[in-house]
């Protein structure tokens, strides 16, 4: 009898250790993907119902996840621009700020997840709980279980430095039933270290939320900006073999200088794509098997993920180099470079008050 039961334990033991084996998001399981491009207004109550319905929308069809545009929830203020920012925006932005993930909005979405089933992710103002002047870009990750994480935007760019405090390390890689999730936000991924360093950390799929302007949308497919915003997402798609989710503002009716510029995308870790939006409101639906995408990326690369990430390691590590040198040679431009146009700008004070002359 004891031989028996030690025979039975011994079973469970293995089949215990063969389910551990076993990835918990295997091929063959298929993911439904929404991500939502629409007109982010500066007023949050009109936003979130227009997120509220997407998302009613998105249960109703069964979608696993869906993503929605930076800053979809509060917007920005009319104070503002890539070049230009004025008091009234930084109000907007104190005003706008909340605690995450204690406070409203995200006890909003957490509520949607759990009615639904589903994952959400978007970006947001977030105030620092201890230093109540800090405000992050905040990408916030919540699912049926509640709140699974956040990540502070990292590349500021034009004036959203005067406005918010940069996160100084990137996102973390959530477990979730539907895969590894990485975040990254608008022109963190126009870094190849970004969405590199979340693949290195076991990323299946990456969440892109932007609010990018394009140049002029009369341009069309030839705008500057808008190529450099596809260009970007595309090029950090295929690097990585990851699922690749990114969102934007859409363009205002009307609007074409700076009019945002839409497109937002869903694509599997081939690269290949399920669908794009256009510069107008809309959105792109598309079921993938996560895993079965990232072994044919691998198929096709000729590799093993363990050889891909090797050499993505060797990648970071020579951006790395590049990186301290970079900043060295910065430190040094500014100082000497500093030095040497406040000598020239002074040279009227240097001959007026005779200084070559004093001993």
């Amino acid at each position: 009898m004891k031989k028996a039961t030690r025979a039975v334990l011994c079973l469970l033991f293995a089949l215990m250790f063969v389910m551990a084996a076993v990835p918990a998001f295997a091929a063959g399981q298929t993911t439904r993907f929404e991500t939502v491009s629409f007109p982010v207004k500066s007023d949050k109550a009109a936003n979130m119902k227009i997120i509220g319905d997407y998302i009613d929308d998105a249960g109703a069809n069964n979608v696993d996840l869906i993503l929605f545009p930076e800053l979809s929830t509060c917007g920005l203020p009319e104070g503002i621009s890539m070049n230009t920012v004025d008091d009234s925006a930084h109000a907007y932005f104190k005003e706008n700020a909340e605690l995450v993930p204690e406070g409203p909005t995200t006890q909003t979405m957490m509520a949607y997840a759990k009615k639904y089933n589903m994952y959400i992710a978007w970006t947001m103002l977030e105030r620092d709980p201890y230093y109540p002047d800090k405000i992050y870009n905040t990408e916030v990750l919540v699912g049926p279980e509640g709140f699974v994480g956040k990540y502070h935007k990292v590349h500021l760019a034009g004036t959203e430095s005067y406005m918010e405090e940069a996160g100084t390390v990137g996102s973390d890689v959530f477990d979730t039933s539907l895969g590894k999730i990485g975040l990254v936000i608008c022109f963190d991924k126009t870094f190849p270290d970004t969405v590199r360093d979340l693949k290195i950390k076991g990323a299946d799929i990456v969440l892109a939320p932007s609010s990018w302007p394009g140049l002029d949308k009369r341009l069309g497919d030839i705008d500057p900006s808008l190529m450099l915003y596809r260009y970007s997402g595309k090029s950090r798609n295929v690097e990585n073999g990851v699922v690749f989710l990114e969102t934007n503002w859409s363009a205002e009716p009307g609007a074409t200088m700076n009019a945002e510029a839409g497109h937002a995308r869903i694509a599997d870790a081939t690269g290949k794509s399920y669908g794009e939006t256009g510069w107008e409101e809309g959105k792109v639906v598309a079921d993938i098997d996560v895993q079965g995408s990232i072994d044919q990326y691998y198929k096709n690369l000729g590799m093993t993920r363990e050889e891909h990430v090797a050499s993505l390691k060797k990648d970071q590590e020579r951006h790395e180099q590049i990186n301290d040198a970079a900043g060295i040679a910065e430190t040094n431009v500014k100082f000497y470079g500093s030095a040497i146009l406040n000598t020239l700008f002074d040279t009227g004070n240097v001959l007026k008050y005779g200084v070559l002359k004093a001993k």
